[in-house]
């Protein structure tokens, strides 16, 4: 099971966004992207619901709990 860091990688890179554009987005810092996507620590709830709107997937897709396939 893919955790929260290795999806945010992986559907930044699906969207071909950098850590910079993902935290102009949503109001944070590309060091924070780059933390949360080392699994160093995650965002707060008001920031994953900024990012499940961003990249138009549920929470529970982000963190894992769910894949591509199981939306369908």
């Amino acid at each position: 099971m893919k955790n929260f860091a290795d999806r945010l990688r992986e559907i930044r890179e699906e969207y071909k966004m950098t850590q910079l554009d993902v935290a102009k987005a949503i109001g944070t810092t590309k060091q924070t992207v780059s933390r949360w996507e080392t699994n160093f620590c995650e965002p707060d709830l008001e920031t994953v619901l900024k990012l499940a709107q961003l990249f138009k997937v549920s929470i529970d897709y982000l963190f894992g709990l769910i894949n591509y396939e199981d939306l369908s």
